[in-house]
């Protein structure tokens, strides 16, 4: 069956990360689309999504989900409609649980502990994606793993000789320390395997 690209139906498509021909293929792309538009797979292809901006809506199965705010995050297998601005994770070979969850950006932080880390989708195997989220204090170091996806939601975060900022996000080629520099860290590690 022909797969149509995301690209034909979106107003604003940006791949970030290609790896459809590793061993456990998948595709990391920002979107913002102005009308719905449907990701063509099959029962072996699931996206896990973060919400950027409030008012995204999700459309799977005939049920409607929305208007999402941001900070949103999801798991899709299979076909669904989308319309607003996200991160994609899209995970070919790989049959996830629907899911639709919210994080609070705006949580106070707890300065009495050393870091807050929330699984929000955990891998159901060795193999399988994940997606967290941290708020970290000022100066915390964390390593980050080979292969994951870093995305910050806020603050200023010190990351392999730059710093990155809201809405900024990086792929570790090998095991990074990253450090933050403002008052309070927020940030989402997407794990594709």
């Amino acid at each position: 069956m022909a797969r149509l690209s995301l690209q034909d139906n979106t107003s604003n498509y940006k791949v970030l990360h290609d790896a459809q021909e590793s061993l456990f293929p998948y595709t990391i792309s920002r979107m913002e689309s102005v009308v719905s538009f449907s990701v063509l797979g099959n029962i072996a292809t699931t996206t896990i999504g973060i919400i950027e901006e409030d008012g995204a809506t999700i459309e799977y199965m005939g049920t409607h989900f929305g208007p999402l705010c941001k900070g949103f995050y999801f798991c899709i297998p299979g076909v669904f409609e989308f319309n607003g601005k996200a991160i994609l994770l899209e995970r070919t070979g790989y049959n996830g649980n629907l899911m639709i969850g919210t994080t609070n950006l705006k949580s106070a932080f707890n300065p009495d502990s050393l870091f807050s880390e929330v699984s929000l989708i955990t891998p159901l195997a060795p193999s399988a994606p994940a997606l967290n989220y941290f708020i970290l204090p000022r100066g915390c170091m964390i390593t980050l793993p080979k292969s994951i996806h870093l995305y910050v939601v806020s603050g200023d975060i010190h990351y392999e000789q730059e710093y990155l900022s809201a809405n900024d996000i990086r792929f570790t080629t090998k095991s990074t320390v990253m450090e933050v520099k403002s008052e309070v860290g927020k940030c989402f590690l997407l794990k594709a395997f």
